[in-house]
């Protein structure tokens, strides 16, 4: 019988930080649906990788873009300077 995923709730993103956005990735996992073994084969990465990222541990940008992408979300950047 296979485990039972189950959706963790997605994080408020106030501060965007690695912690935050491993925890905003694990909540789009689980609410898909996907075990770790499932997500880490979507996004082309090693299981233990993604295992890693949701823990917060300091990845590759191009790894994190990659889990980012697979799973069908998107990074917002703003705040940044204006010119007068």
């Amino acid at each position: 019988m296979a485990k039972r995923i189950v959706a963790k709730p997605f994080p408020k993103m106030m501060n965007m930080n690695i912690e935050s956005i491993g925890l905003a990735i694990k909540a789009q996992r689980t609410h898909l649906g996907f075990d770790l073994v499932t997500a880490s084969l979507l996004c082309n990465i090693n299981k233990m990788t993604l295992s890693k990222i949701e823990n917060g541990s300091d990845v590759k940008l191009t790894t994190l873009i990659m889990v980012i992408e697979g799973l069908g979300l998107s990074i917002d950047i703003s705040g940044g300077y204006s010119e007068a």
